[in-house]
């Protein structure tokens, strides 16, 4: 059955699906990075927390 799903899927979609699966959690982390620098330069502490 497999097969039959898969054989009408281009590569080009099934590694476009890839890059995105990792891409997105990737990017998640960088906007929540950002999120917490600027919540801290808020704070004027300035310090990394230890």
């Amino acid at each position: 059955m497999f097969e039959i799903v898969s054989a009408p899927v281009p590569p080009p979609v099934v590694g476009g699906a890839s890059v995105a699966g990792i891409v997105r959690p990737v990017r998640g982390e960088t906007h929540a990075e950002t999120a917490e620098r600027t919540e801290r330069k808020s704070a004027g502490d300035g310090s990394l927390p230890e």
